[in-house]
């Protein structure tokens, strides 16, 4: 039984970034520039993903994936759930598997995951809203639990939108795996 549950925790860690979902339309609308007064010049830079725009949304699905990389490595999910929103189920179930695999002492291990070939499409909502599409390299997986063999997968590639909201910044509301 437990071999069965580790199978569809590995798979399901794979299959489960694809949700329920509809393409939205974006649009974009800058925000408008601040007067000189408005410019503080002690503030620290700003990362390319915290930027609300089309390519700070495409920097962060970059960021997003590398930070559930060190999730995944580490079994720290904090930071990774700090980038999604209350609402993304599949977020939720990508935390709650790594929280899973750690829970007793298990470990799972691989290669950085990447995000390559990623876009974006018109933004919506006065910009607070976009859906980013890329290219998901998933390495090889390995995940072990306390008196258990290893589980191991093997490396795949799938394409997924990110469906990205701006509150304050960038937050996944949703990620659906293309068919």
């Amino acid at each position: 039984m437990r071999q069965i549950h580790r199978h569809a925790l590995a798979l399901g860690l794979v299959l489960a970034l694809s949700a329920c979902g509809g393409d939205p339309e974006p649009q974009f609308e800058a925000d408008p520039s601040p007067t000189p007064s408005q410019v503080a010049t002690s503030a620290p830079a700003k990362e390319a993903w915290q930027e609300k725009s089309p390519e700070g949304a495409v920097a962060f699905a970059e960021h997003w994936t590398a930070t559930f990389s060190e999730a995944f490595q580490t079994g720290n999910t904090e930071d990774f759930a700090a980038l999604n929103d209350a609402n993304c189920e599949s977020c939720d179930f990508l935390t709650a598997t790594v929280d899973d695999i750690y829970a007793d002492g298990g470990t799972a291990r691989g290669d950085a995951w990447r995000l390559r070939e990623a876009a974006w499409a018109p933004p919506t909502e006065n910009g607070r809203r976009i859906v980013v599409t890329g290219m998901m390299e998933i390495p090889a997986l390995e995940i072990r639990r306390p008196d258990e063999r290893p589980d191991r997968e093997k490396p795949t590639t799938a394409r997924f939108n990110f469906h990205l909201a701006w509150e304050s910044g960038w937050r996944v509301e949703k990620l659906v795996r293309q068919a």
